[in-house]
């Protein structure tokens, strides 16, 4: 809608302004969110494996 707006040079009514404009606020929300989870599960790896001992590998042969 936003694409066909701007070619053929048309003004949405009001209604669509509001679902057009809610689309994008979605997709910049969801896009945050990704980033944020996406920074947060290498963290928690990096939390889980300096919680293990450190083992030797050279000790086992």
């Amino acid at each position: 809608m936003s694409v066909y707006g701007i070619v053929f040079d048309e003004i949405p009514p009001r209604a669509w302004e509001f679902v057009i404009g809610s689309w994008w606020f979605g997709g910049g929300v969801m896009l945050a969110t990704a980033g944020l989870v996406g920074r947060q599960r290498p963290a928690q790896k990096a939390a889980a494996l300096s919680t293990e001992p450190i083992q030797d590998q050279r000790l086992r042969r």
